[in-house]
């Protein structure tokens, strides 16, 4: 934007003394400021260099002075202006007509002639290239052949972008070959060689018994199998006999601790059986514990009631502390009407909207959503808690341009990301053509033409293949395709750079390149965002010229911009944004 512009220009004036500075630019008004020695660069080659003094002298176009009419200027109001200004000034010619704005080039060598009221009235402006009119109707010719009457629909439309995407693919790995190349052999290589790996592995096989030391888990006794196995039929009828004699006697000694295992399994009966048999000791022990368990109780609850019981048993206390609460209320309530008091009677003098912002709303409210090209209401962005837009609001009518104003970081391309699709509306809604941008946007943004801030190119593709690409998928019949590319080339200008690849291209070729993606098809809205960015002055003043016959032909402009001037130039409605929102 124009203030970081010159705070940049301010830092690298500070720091000419101690370095060497090389700068490239498209701004007479740059290099006169910055340069010390300046170099005109065309085609590739070095055309002339020196001061900006020197310069000036040998190629200064002059002064210019520009004329805005009431409305769009015609061609005969413009030539009784030129006749007008010939009687007086000599040399005086038209440089260009755009919108409401024509601009006359009057040569440094008759400036005096000028005259005192010239001076005054005349709008002197940096020199900028010579774009002769003629040259801009050539390119503007073909803006007539860009409209398309008719569209593909259902099927047809939908195999036409398979087919553009399947091209494209097609295009990008012949340019890419060898990226295509290791896409393709790549995972094959790596699965032969993940099935050759797998061979190294042994197959399986029976594992033989293994022999266990078990010692470590304790030892084993046959001394009993021994005897029993070295018994005689006599001493086997003797010992059952001696067996069951001792078994018996077992069982007997035997049965106290029986009788104590089964008593200590039950061991509530065992304690409950116990205090019947002892009486009077055990519970001269039971209900002293008893009659404490209760007091603790009791205790318990007397205490609970006398904190219940504090506000009646100490009214002082109990009325200071309701005194205490009265006198707090009351204050606050003091501090609300002592702040009342210092209202102001008026809202100020720069607070609130401006009452433009508020017809426009008013008018927005209760407006035919199909009585405008684009209709914008109320909408608002949210990123997280940080709020870009704050409620927008504006309308465009077929035929109209709207410029949206602002330095960096204002809300325009918050804006237009929410017109196009690209992010969701978080409040309000918009309407393109009488359709929703909310719940229709496919009708919606088939109404609409593109120019991105940065430009959605493929590199690897020329500029033609591109205009082909989307040509494509804009539903156009395929008849119809290489006529309207050809008029859209011829009208932004790149008919040298049309066939070379667009990583080839400068930076203001690929804005008029995607500036004439837009126009593919000339759609009842044009979306722009800072189309002339990076383009120089002899195209800018070009695309300037085409925006204006678009216009003619009925299609609405909502454009966005750092530079003033374009803005005075194009647009026939102007909002300035600021923090998101109209000022």
């Amino acid at each position: 934007d124009p203030g970081a512009r010159h705070e940049t220009w301010t830092l690298l004036q500070a720091e000419k003394n101690r370095r060497t500075i090389l700068l490239t630019t498209h701004f007479m008004e740059e290099a006169d400021l910055l340069g010390d020695r300046i170099a005109i660069l065309a085609h590739g080659q070095l055309q002339c260099c020196g001061s900006g003094m020197f310069l000036k002298s040998q190629y200064g176009a002059g002064y210019h002075l520009t004329i805005v009419y009431e409305s769009s200027s015609k061609s005969d109001l413009v030539t009784r202006t030129l006749e007008l200004l010939s009687r007086h000034i000599s040399g005086i010619h038209l440089q260009s007509v755009i919108g409401q704005e024509a601009i006359f080039l009057i040569s440094a060598k008759h400036r005096t002639e000028v005259g005192d009221l010239a001076q005054e009235r005349f709008a002197r402006q940096n020199e900028e290239e010579n774009v002769e009119v003629a040259e801009i109707d050539e390119n503007a010719q073909f803006l007539g052949q860009l409209k398309v009457t008719q569209r593909l629909k259902g099927f047809p439309y939908y195999w036409q972008h398979v087919e553009a995407m399947f091209i494209k693919r097609i295009i990008f790995f012949y340019r890419k070959w060898i990226m295509f190349v290791m896409n393709l052999f790549f995972p094959i290589f790596y699965m032969a060689l993940m099935v050759w790996t797998t061979t190294f592995v042994p197959s399986p096989t029976e594992q033989p018994s293994l022999k266990i030391d078990m010692s470590p888990f304790g030892g084993t006794s046959g001394s009993g199998y021994v005897l029993c196995s070295n018994y005689t039929d006599g001493s086997i009828g003797d010992g059952f006999d001696l067996y069951g004699s001792l078994r018996e006697t077992t069982a007997r000694l035997s049965a106290p601790s029986n009788l104590y295992i089964d008593t200590v399994q039950n061991v509530s009966a065992y304690v409950v059986n116990l205090i019947q048999q002892i009486g009077s000791r055990n519970f001269g022990i039971h209900y002293p514990l008893a009659f404490e368990r209760q007091y603790i109780r009791l205790s318990s609850t007397n205490i609970r009631a006398f904190f219940n019981n504090f506000a009646y048993t100490t009214p002082p206390l109990a009325i200071s502390v309701a005194d205490s609460m009265l006198i707090s209320n009351a204050t606050k309530k003091n501090i609300v009407l002592e702040y009342d008091n210092w209202t102001l009677e008026s809202d100020g003098e720069f607070t609130g909207e401006d009452s433009d912002v508020l017809a426009e709303k008013s008018k927005v409210k209760t407006m035919d959503i199909n009585s405008s090209v684009v209709v914008v209401n109320d909408i608002k962005k949210r990123y997280g808690d940080f709020e870009a837009v704050k409620g927008v609001t504006f309308h465009v009518k077929a035929g109209q341009c709207f410029g949206l104003l602002g330095v960096n970081g204002a809300g325009k391309t918050s804006t237009f990301q929410m017109l196009t699709g690209e992010n969701e509306i978080t409040e309000g809604d918009a309407f393109v053509n009488g359709w929703s941008v909310t719940t229709d946007w496919k009708k919606a943004g088939a109404n609409i033409g593109y120019c991105p801030q940065f430009d959605a190119v493929l590199k690897e593709m020329t500029g033609e293949e591109t205009l082909y690409m989307f040509a494509r998928i804009r539903g156009i019949p395929k008849k119809d395709i290489p006529e309207k590319v050809n008029a859209v080339i011829h009208t932004i200008g790149i008919g040298l750079y049309a066939k070379r690849q667009i990583k080839g291209y400068s930076g203001g070729n690929k804005r008029r390149l995607s500036l004439g993606i837009a126009l593919i098809g000339l759609p009842p809205v044009l979306l722009l965002d800072e189309p002339t960015t990076g383009v120089d002055p002899k195209a800018r003043r070009i695309i300037w010229n085409i925006f204006t016959k678009v216009r003619s032909l009925g299609t609405a402009l909502v454009l966005t911009s750092h530079s003033m001037n374009e803005c005075e130039a194009l647009c026939t409605e102007l909002a300035i944004m600021v923090y998101g929102t109209w000022l």
